[in-house]
């Protein structure tokens, strides 16, 4: 195995990860979408995820959940009835002060 295919093999895992959790998510669970517990469910440090999603992608990993929570925030605006508050509570932003 080439350290090429590892690092795409990495990339796919980690968004099949990010998949599986705002499907978590959608279901009504409560996950989390922190660096450091994706990189643990991978057996790889935050560190090295990060830095292969970005050598890989061009993007940051913080940017991949950033832009995901966004596209799952106006989804959920679009499609329900759930209040933004409640949207922002589903979406693990916590609880509005």
């Amino acid at each position: 195995v080439t350290l090429e295919n590892r690092s795409g093999e990495i990339v796919r895992i980690f968004r099949q990860i990010l998949d599986e959790r705002f499907r978590s998510i959608a279901n009504g669970n409560s996950v989390s979408l922190q660096a450091g517990d994706m990189a643990h469910e991978m057996n790889l440090s935050a560190d090295h995820l990060s830095k292969t999603i970005k050598q890989e992608t061009g993007k940051s990993l913080s940017s991949w959940i950033d832009e995901r929570l966004i596209a799952e925030a106006q989804s959920l605006l679009l499609r329900t009835d759930l209040s933004i508050k409640d949207i922002a509570y589903r979406l693990t932003f916590g609880e509005p002060t």
